[in-house]
């Protein structure tokens, strides 16, 4: 009898960018909206700021994702025009 295949679980987190709020940018407020997949398969929908990102990546290394939400952040929410970003 086979056994059902094992996916294996990262013990880090995986990032992905949702969206990023202009007007929360403009009131100063984090404007990052970032889904966290936890290993376990939970998952976090938190807004981040560019500090946040810098600590995630200084915890996880320089994930796409957080890179790709440092570069909103430098570009004030507009994607870069080769759509890399969306």
């Amino acid at each position: 009898m086979s056994q059902p295949a094992q996916h294996p679980t990262s013990q880090y987190p995986q990032f992905e960018v949702i969206e990023f709020n202009q007007v929360r940018h403009f009131r100063g407020a984090e404007a990052l909206r970032m889904r966290v997949i936890h290993g376990e398969g939970d998952e976090d929908h938190p807004w981040m700021s560019p500090a946040d990102l810098r600590k995630n990546m200084q915890q996880f290394g320089p994930l796409e994702a957080l890179l790709a939400g440092q570069e909103l952040y430098r570009r004030g929410g507009n994607a870069s025009s080769r759509g890399d970003l969306e």
